[in-house]
């Protein structure tokens, strides 16, 4: 892990994607669980309260929206500095000008992770995860992500481990509409589902993104590999 601070906070920064998705399967509150950390301790980018409130309010989605309010109140917003806006930047015009698919909240969370070495980052934006080690070619100090970003994949196994699979596959199949993967991952449409099966897709899709990215992200399913059973160095 990179090492904080002694009083850094906060720990990790999660994107609006995966805080959207948790709030409407039931499951932000289990985000903590998956990091090992305080809620205090997860940073979330100011826009979350507006993008996803408005989103959430709009699609009549009560339940997730007083989700995102217990979340908001209980992690902490992000206030960036010029620093981080201007490695954000930096980050943005040369994907752009190499044709990488990389948008303006992923830049300013990955400068983030940088700049306050946190110990994780928690995206759900697979395109931008893939395209860091193009842009550390340009920028090498990107290359300090390597290993710390977490994926979907990776919060919904770990919270297969803690709670069962059947809990999270009612979780996630209740609004099967939010995220495709996990839709397929847990067989939201099918009426049977053998013990092991979401791990088993879950892992095939981290591993994927694994060999894809480089290994900017870690092969293995749990949110921390060291505590996982299962290697792929």
């Amino acid at each position: 892990m990179l090492l904080l601070g002694q009083d850094s906070l906060p720990e990790t920064v999660v994107d609006n994607d995966i805080v959207e998705k948790l709030c409407r399967w039931n499951s932000v509150d289990g985000l903590s669980e998956c990091l090992e950390t305080d809620a205090c301790s997860i940073g979330y980018l100011g826009s979350l309260r507006f993008v996803v409130g408005k989103k959430l309010n709009r699609m009549g989605l009560s339940a997730a929206s007083e989700q995102l309010d217990q979340f908001l109140q209980a992690a902490t917003e992000i206030d960036l500095s010029e620093s981080e806006l201007e490695l954000a930047a930096s980050i943005l015009e040369f994907s752009g000008n190499s044709g990488l698919e990389f948008d303006e909240g992923e830049s300013i969370l990955f400068s983030v992770g940088i700049l306050r070495h946190l110990q994780s980052v928690v995206t759900g934006d697979k395109r931008a995860i893939c395209s860091c080690m193009a842009i550390a070619e340009e920028i090498p100090v990107i290359k300090q992500l390597k290993g710390h970003l977490l994926s979907l994949e990776q919060v919904l196994g770990t919270l297969v481990k803690i709670h069962g699979q059947n809990e999270i596959r009612s979780r996630v199949c209740s609004d099967a509409t939010a995220d495709k993967a996990a839709k397929i991952c847990f067989a939201c449409s099918a009426t049977t589902f053998s013990e092991g099966d979401a791990i088993k897709a879950l892992s095939s899709y981290q591993f994927d993104l694994a060999q894809k990215s480089s290994e900017f992200t870690h092969a293995s399913l749990c949110c921390f590999p060291e505590q996982d059973s299962v290697r792929f160095d």
